[in-house]
């Protein structure tokens, strides 16, 4: 692909953007172009002007690689100014960490909170910054890495990028849209529609319509821009295909999840257990008749498991190089807080290392990979079901985000308690069968 611009479009000071001048060293200080990818089609169509360009995304497909290479050439060959509006803290500096990583040619700042420290975690080479400013050489453009409640904080006609990228769209609330939109003329919106979406602690009755303050942000903006023509229509739409990150099974377990089709084009990686592959789920269905949601018997099962896979489990890489399982290497999701607290609490007697094991709910944990998770069921409790406990998108956070192998804890009880639920828990339902259909059986504990 060439960035040659003819006739290219102005950018917000009425100049035209024109590439920088070559540079033999570029393609190894810049991630690598290549035909066909969604990356590619991304940067094209922000070259070309289009307005708005959102891409959607199966977990663990490659988001922010995207993101770093759509920004990175704009900034270093077109002489953009980007932004970039991340939805967490932690987010923005993974973001800005992976630039400095696959784009040693860009410019990239991180802005951070403006009372805040330098963050332990950014890397030495990326400055950071505690307010949003115009660069100081405009020309050559920069990429400004921040959360969207900072760029939030920019004042109307203060400073205004070229360029705004969206790092987990579907995460961010229109009405948080409305905060930001004015910073750029031009965007792209990427994430994962099949996540927790974004949290609102107030009633939402009020608002029932596809494009309230509440909705994500990627929902309304399609609904309010939808076109009978797709061919008219001023959003340009892509999606990545294929899940890096999950096997095959997991793709199959997830599909239900999803509105697209998407595959798994992950290297060969694997969980050995006592020298045997292991497959891609396993579930264990604790006896209890506990009230409690943080039911005792359920965590001590899952801090049972993972010192079980500590002591007979391996990873082999897709080199065939094999090392033990290490506590870094395994991630335990629960739906609260208290429940967190009990497998912590168990796992501190069982583990040498036990801090080393992220322990967090998942909504905290979203964004996270680990070679192997254990999740604990939100509908593994007495109380009443509710849509904090059947929503669909904690579901899909929870299997997702092993690399090899997921472990999902449930009770005896709970394909009953599901099957009471009637209509509301159908889709829960068909995506545990097809977890089921994946595994030879279940594990009783």
């Amino acid at each position: 692909m060439s960035l040659d611009p003819v006739d290219a479009p102005a950018n917000d000071r009425g100049e035209p953007h024109t590439s920088a001048p070559a540079d033999a060293s570029l393609p190894d200080r810049l991630p690598p172009l290549i035909d066909g990818d969604v990356a590619v089609k991304t940067l094209a169509s922000a070259w070309a002007g289009d307005p708005l360009t959102m891409v959607q995304s199966p977990p663990g497909a490659g988001k922010s690689t995207l993101l770093a290479t759509v920004a990175s050439h704009l900034q270093v060959r077109g002489g953009f100014v980007v932004g970039i509006a991340a939805q967490r803290t932690n987010q923005a500096i993974d973001l800005a960490n992976k630039l400095a990583r696959l784009a040693p040619a860009a410019d990239t700042v991180y802005v951070g909170p403006s009372s805040g420290k330098r963050p332990r975690d950014l890397e030495d080479g990326v400055p950071h910054l505690r307010h949003i400013k115009p660069p100081d050489d405009m020309a050559n453009g920069l990429i400004i890495v921040a959360t969207s409640a900072k760029w939030a904080h920019v004042p109307a006609g203060n400073f205004r990028a070229d360029m705004l990228l969206v790092d987990e769209a579907w995460q961010l609330r229109y009405a948080d849209w409305g905060r930001i939109a004015h910073v750029a003329d031009q965007y792209v919106l990427v994430g994962d529609p099949g996540q927790i979406a974004p949290v609102v602690t107030c009633t939402t009755r009020r608002w029932t319509s596809p494009t309230g303050p509440q909705v994500p942000a990627p929902i309304a903006i399609r609904h309010l821009r939808a076109t009978d023509d797709p061919a008219t229509s001023p959003v340009t739409e892509y999606t990545l295909p294929n899940t890096r990150r999950c096997g095959p099974a997991t793709a199959a377990v997830l599909a239900p999840l999803y509105p697209f089709p998407f595959g798994s084009a992950r290297h060969d990686r694997t969980l050995l257990i006592d020298g045997a592959p292991a497959e891609e789920f396993a579930r264990v269905s604790v006896d209890s008749n506990s009230a409690s949601r943080s039911d005792r018997q359920v965590a001590a099962a899952i801090a049972e498991r993972v010192a079980e896979l500590l002591r007979v489990g391996a990873y082999r890489d897709e080199r065939g190089n094999v090392r033990p399982l290490r506590p870094d290497d395994i991630g335990v999701l629960t739906g609260h807080v208290d429940q967190t607290n009990a497998v912590r609490s168990h796992l501190s007697g069982l583990v040498d290392g036990a801090d080393e094991v992220t322990v967090d709910t998942a909504d905290a944990i979203q964004g996270s990979e680990f070679l192997v998770a254990l999740a604990w069921s939100p509908v593994a409790c007495k109380a009443a079901l509710n849509d904090f406990d059947l929503d669909t998108g904690r579901l899909c956070v929870m299997l997702s985000r092993h690399v090899t192998h997921c472990v999902w804890f449930d009770r005896t009880d709970t394909s009953a308690r599901l099957t009471d639920a009637g209509a509301d828990s159908m889709l829960y339902r068909d995506v545990l069968g097809r977890l089921d259909a994946t595994i030879g059986s279940r594990i009783a504990a």
